[in-house]
């Protein structure tokens, strides 16, 4: 089989390609040249030969997983910039950070008595404090 210059246009319009007319016959001789290759590998007997993804044996070259003691929680945080005071990045060993947020949210809200602030805040705020006796003890 043969490639035609209409062939190579054809193709070329399907991959959006604008060739001029010398390019068309350049391209029309290196892919003739191409499938006649194709065609030459077509007749070799395959039948022994399974199907293969990689021509070569592929190794996993990692490491293997070791279990390692982690870094202090402390040590890691205390290299986190601060973004304001909030129940889950609040040290629960700290009771002028849990005064602090309990203020803010207070201030932000409007409000003078912590039973004022809306029930989720409020609920965040009690767990904190209790996670906080919690460790006192």
């Amino acid at each position: 089989m043969s490639l035609t210059p209409d062939d190579v246009l054809h193709v070329a319009r399907l991959a959006r390609l604008g060739l001029t007319s010398a390019e068309v016959d350049l391209m029309t001789g290196q892919l003739d040249h191409i499938i006649e290759q194709f065609a030459i590998l077509q007749q070799l007997d395959t039948s022994g030969v399974p199907p293969t993804a990689q021509v070569i044996a592929v190794q996993n070259v990692t490491r293997a997983d070791e279990v390692r003691p982690s870094s202090p929680v402390e040590d890691v945080l205390a290299n986190v910039p601060a973004r304001g005071l909030t129940p889950m990045n609040l040290r629960r060993d700290n009771i002028e950070d849990v005064i602090k947020l309990i203020q803010e949210r207070m201030d932000a809200a409007g409000v003078r008595k912590v039973t004022e602030l809306p029930s989720p805040e409020r609920e965040e705020l009690i767990d904190a404090l209790r996670a906080l006796l919690q460790k006192q003890k």
